[in-house]
């Protein structure tokens, strides 16, 4: 009796040590520096470029101003020579279009570059966004009430 009580204390015993010295295993050394791991991990490339959307406020030959969010100011993007104005109605052809053709309080789609200098340049400017529609205010129908008909009693 006490052979086995031994026997399976030594195994229980064994069973408790056995993944704790696997799980303490050594960490691997590595030859990269802390910088080195970090210039790994930016190495993808950045976009230069990104979606724009937004209601214009005032455009000129050198300045599109969109309107910025709720207590945020107005975001100004550069126009350039090679800023393309299109039309390009949703399931439709693209057209060209011109600066005339965008309006102020419009919204308009486009796509930015970020610029050398600093400031983000406008590629294009899509003038046939689909507008946002006002969300008409919340009415409230009256609440009306109707009567189930009452049971009659059996007599």
């Amino acid at each position: 009796m006490k052979s086995t009580f031994k026997l399976l204390s030594l195994v229980a015993i064994s069973a408790i040590a056995l993944p704790s010295l696997t799980i303490a295993a050594p960490k691997k050394k590595t030859d990269e520096t802390p910088a080195a791991a970090a210039e790994k991990a930016t190495d993808k490339p950045k976009k230069d470029t990104y979606p724009l959307y937004g209601e214009v406020v005032s455009l000129d030959k050198t300045t599109l101003v969109i309107k910025g969010g709720k207590d945020k100011p107005d975001r100004k993007y550069a126009i350039t020579k090679d800023t393309k104005f299109v039309s390009h109605p949703k399931g439709g052809e693209p057209k060209d279009a011109t600066a005339a053709d965008v309006k102020v309080g419009a919204e308009v789609g486009g796509l930015l570059k970020k610029a050398a200098s600093g400031s983000d340049e406008v590629v294009s400017i899509n003038v046939a966004v689909k507008q946002k529609e006002d969300k008409p205010a919340a009415t409230t129908k009256p609440e009306t009430k109707t009567e189930t008909p009452k049971k009659k009693k059996a007599a």
